[in-house]
């Protein structure tokens, strides 16, 4: 499993909470670890725009040539900058009730902290439920997730006690700190030894 270029801090703190506790195998890797002439499917979840799959770049591009087949679950709407592959797309608030309609085709079965981890993903896009973009499928997903043991406040902990402010975002914010996330650069004006010194003049003065 690879993470996107970035991921929300309640998401991030359910994943180090799980590892340290030893209660999920150790499956999130970087591309560097992965050995690409292994891969025989890319699935992308949440994402169809190349530009926010940047660090697996590569092995989109070369995926015809090394016979690698891409799988796209997604609920955002089309645009130029898709990835090609073979799109499963849906209208609906989070890509996680797509992937529940999944497991209820395969009729796979799935433990209480997977579907608590499913069930964070519905959360988080759809503001709880109150997002414009929420749908029936997202709330049948939700129904569906709870009878196979969806811990809600554990999702409900996590959300509003684990993120930075615990305040949610409206579809507009949320769309703005995705974009400001993204594209944030990091700048060094003044190393630590030049700061120093820096401060060390201003006080002679």
């Amino acid at each position: 499993m690879l993470w996107p270029g970035s991921t929300k801090e309640p998401l991030q703190t359910l994943v180090q909470r799980c590892s340290d506790e030893q209660t999920v195998p150790d499956i999130i890797f970087s591309i560097e670890e992965i050995d690409t002439s292994q891969i025989k499917t890319l699935v992308l979840v949440d994402v169809r725009a190349r530009a926010r799959v940047k660090h697996a770049e590569k092995l989109i591009s070369e995926a015809d040539s090394l016979g690698i087949k891409i799988l796209i679950y997604d609920h955002h709407p089309p645009s130029n900058d898709d990835v090609p592959g073979e799109m499963h797309y849906v209208e609906c608030g989070a890509a996680s009730s797509i992937m529940v309609t999944q497991l209820q085709e395969t009729k796979t079965e799935i433990s209480p902290q997977q579907a608590t981890w499913i069930g964070m993903g519905i959360y988080e896009d759809t503001g709880c439920f109150v997002y414009d973009s929420t749908q029936v499928l997202d709330f049948e997903a939700a129904v569906w997730l709870k009878k196979k043991g969806m811990e809600s406040k554990t999702i409900y902990d996590y959300l509003h006690k684990h993120s930075a402010t615990g305040i949610a975002l409206t579809q507009d914010q949320l769309a703005v700190y995705e974009e400001l996330t993204e594209t944030a650069k990091t700048y060094v004006i003044m190393d630590k030894k030049k700061l120093q010194l820096l401060r060390q003049l201003l006080r002679k003065n």
